[in-house]
């Protein structure tokens, strides 16, 4: 039984995991924070806080979840975040190359008066 409305979106601190099993759970809570939590705010930190993460599975849904947050919430992560994920959208090796793609068309349609990029 969760003692609050945060408790269902608990995500272990470490943001490099190693351990297949953490892997999955941690990729399944950052992707329901960032589909149904009720903060906005504590989402995209979030998302943010997770993006950092050395670990490709988990890199690969942050960059997923910012593409959720500015369609579900019509707000951006960090402009630093942004920008390397435009990186990223023009590497065609890059192994998070099409999901950095996916998310810079999310925000295109969804904050699209917010930023525009090039690519």
């Amino acid at each position: 039984m969760f003692n609050s409305k945060y408790d269902a979106y608990v995500i272990p601190f470490d943001i490099h995991p190693t351990d297949p099993a953490e892997i999955e759970h941690m990729a399944h809570q950052l992707l329901n924070v960032s589909l149904t939590m009720v903060d906005k705010i504590a989402a995209k930190n979030l998302c943010e806080l997770y993006y950092a993460s050395k670990t490709k599975e988990i890199k690969h849904v942050a960059i997923l979840c910012v593409g959720h947050i500015a369609r579900v919430y019509k707000v951006l992560v960090n402009p630093e975040i942004i920008g390397d994920i435009k990186n990223i959208a023009l590497d065609p090796t890059h192994i998070h190359y099409g999901v950095a793609n996916d998310t810079l068309d999310d925000i295109e349609v969804f904050v699209s008066r917010i930023i525009r990029y090039d690519h």
